[in-house]
């Protein structure tokens, strides 16, 4: 089932068009839709969507997007697709430990100074996988360190019009929150 997150971020990308914002989109994952996009009331011309090759390249984007005064809002979509460039070219044997999350926290790190200079905020998309009994994301220990808001998103109904889906309830879970109170939930239709 869908957790929500591509809805939730072009949510967000529409309220930051709405205030004369540029939406940098950085699409890891290589799966931004256009049309989709465009039903949630996204302007194409407005959202500068890039597809990085590799990790490096996604981050170095993304620097240079907060960078700029007219660039509001970064989404990261997914960072499980952040794959260093040692990786991709390299054989699997030659892959180190903890390569990607050393490769993270350092662009995490930087990229957190320039959007405080700017003021433009990052959206980094990332999906937990349950699997006996326990839920895990992959660079968990870098969100619960670096991001000033950790949000769970949750499919907790599929919305249906007669026996057709048309969308799911989504819960929001704000548990992280250094700009307000955290532990504050809402479904989303």
């Amino acid at each position: 089932p869908s957790s929500g997150k591509t809805p939730v971020s072009l949510c967000a990308a529409y309220e930051a068009q709405k205030n004369h914002g540029l939406v940098g989109s950085l699409d890891a994952s290589h799966s931004f839709d256009r049309n989709y996009a465009q039903k949630l009331g996204c302007e194409l011309d407005e959202i500068l969507v890039h597809s990085p090759k590799y990790g490096e390249e996604a981050l170095e984007m993304a620097n240079i997007l907060a960078e700029g005064p007219d660039v509001s809002l970064i989404i990261l979509d997914s960072i499980a697709g952040i794959v260093p460039i040692a990786e991709l070219l390299g054989n699997i044997s030659d892959v180190r430990v903890g390569h990607t999350a050393r490769l993270l926290a350092q662009a995490i790190r930087t990229l957190g100074i320039q959007c405080a200079k700017s003021g433009t905020t990052v959206l980094l998309l990332n999906e937990e996988k349950s699997g006996r009994g326990a839920t895990t994301s992959m660079h968990e220990n870098l969100f619960r360190t670096f991001c000033a808001q950790r949000i769970e998103l949750e499919q907790v109904k599929v919305v249906k019009n007669r026996h057709k889906t048309v969308g799911n309830t989504i819960r929001a879970k704000v548990v992280r929150n250094l700009l307000a109170p955290p532990d504050v939930s809402c479904d989303i239709d």
